[in-house]
């Protein structure tokens, strides 16, 4: 540390007489007391910095209370958005903007991709785009296409026409690229199930874990609903596994049913629900054990016996896994798969002209998890008909008192699930 001369010490120290002392022990000690003082000085500044920056950083209640890890942020607030059906395709609602945007989707324009052949039709024959299953990462997508004979009459029950043939292929989503493969046939078959595989048969694979190489599906189809087994296939393998003494389709089995949105977002999980008069059980499995459910839980408190409640037929899981938003026909629960609490978060108790309550086959969990979306048909603004049924979207703020916002009313809404 260099110090100021003499003749700057006396000026920066008025009043003081040093002519007492001889000149070289009071240039010493005025040096040593100069820098004692500066030490100080610094000091002194580096502390109340600390302070004040401390203070104006982090404020007072912050410090008491550190924010914790699963706190909803402002930009996911945001962010909230859902998809949902409308007549014109499919759309993002912002929840809390209310604003809408058409999805874009990573299977769009996938008619496009190099290596799929074109949709054409003739007197002869028709060939169509019928099935696109999309990976779970969005990478992947595997595409079907038909082909109708137009010779015949459509069918009177549903208005399809004979297929002569399908045809499946894999396709990159980023070098849209495509090539013929038989996978989804494969896994029909080893079900050892009848029908056709494309889509006319009793079983229908919603997942696809591109990355393990697995798909998921259970029974699905008219006069059997969603139901059990739940069947996994391993596509390196071709080996099959299916739920161990839940098989809708065997005598000696139990059934049970497989709400919409079953399984996991990390595909790990997915439950079923068997229903016995009027006790309802809740069956979580991890997919890698078929054989037993991992957690039964007993959620018969969700029945409305006033109203002969139909069952759970639609669930949406948390982000983390730890928390299943589970709907009826006229009630929304949530059931914590911890420690197995069951909480009402809504009853519609305004029934359509239609009969109906809630889509009891729709309901969704925002991305931040602060809101329960579901589709509503009650407070009609329009006449009934069969053939328009006016539809309400709306969603249910967890973080203020469960209150319903209205997001969107117009005929045919329905959630979004990508299969």
């Amino acid at each position: 540390m260099e110090y100021p001369n003499d003749s700057k010490i006396n000026q920066q120290v008025p009043g003081q007489n040093f002519s007492s002392t001889p000149p070289q022990n009071s240039n010493r000690n005025l040096k040593i007391l100069v820098g004692v003082l500066m030490v100080l000085l610094v000091v002194g500044i580096g502390v109340a910095s600390f302070y004040i920056f401390r203070n104006k950083t982090v404020p007072q209640n912050e410090q008491s209370n550190p924010k914790v890890s699963n706190q909803i942020t402002p930009s996911q607030q945001k962010n909230d958005a859902i998809l949902f059906s409308r007549s014109n395709g499919v759309y993002e609602i912002n929840i809390l903007t209310k604003e809408l945007k058409p999805s874009t989707n990573p299977a769009d324009g996938i008619i496009q991709f190099v290596g799929l052949p074109k949709e054409v039709k003739n007197k002869q024959t028709s060939v169509s785009l019928t099935r696109t299953l999309l990976s779970q990462d969005k990478t992947k997508a595997i595409v079907v296409f038909t082909t109708f004979d137009e010779t015949q009459k459509p069918s009177e029950f549903d208005g399809s026409l004979p297929t002569l043939k399908a045809d499946e292929f894999i396709c990159d989503i980023v070098t849209q690229k495509c090539s013929t493969t038989d996978s989804l046939a494969s896994a029909y078959k080893a079900t050892g199930m009848a029908g056709e595989w494309f889509g006319g048969g009793m079983l229908w694979w919603y997942k696809w874990d591109s990355v393990k190489n697995l798909f998921y599906g259970h029974l699905s189809g008219e006069g059997i609903g969603n139901a059990s087994p739940v069947y996994v296939f391993n596509l390196n393998n071709k080996s099959l596994q299916q739920t161990t003494g839940y098989n809708s389709l065997d005598e000696k089995e139990k059934r049970a049913g497989v709400p919409a949105g079953a399984f996991s977002p990390s595909l790990n999980r997915f439950v079923m629900v068997e229903t016995n008069n009027n006790k309802w059980d809740l069956l979580l499995y991890e997919n890698n054990n078929l054989s037993a459910p991992l957690k039964k839980y007993d959620v018969s408190s969700m029945n409305d016996t006033a109203y002969n409640g139909s069952g759970t037929d639609s669930v949406a899981w948390s982000a983390d896994e730890k928390t299943l938003v589970l709907e009826t026909n006229k009630q929304i629960f949530t059931l914590n798969l911890e420690n197995g609490e069951i909480i009402l978060k809504y009853t519609d108790t305004t029934q359509d002209e239609s009969g109906l309550w809630l889509d009891f086959n729709s309901v969704d969990l925002s991305s931040s998890g602060r809101y329960i979306v579901f589709v509503d048909y009650d407070k009609r603004r329009t006449p009934y008909s069969e053939n328009k049924l006016e539809t309400v979207l709306k969603a249910i703020d967890l973080k203020d008192n469960n209150k319903v916002i209205e997001l969107l009313r117009e005929e045919g809404l329905s959630l979004y699930y990508q299969l």
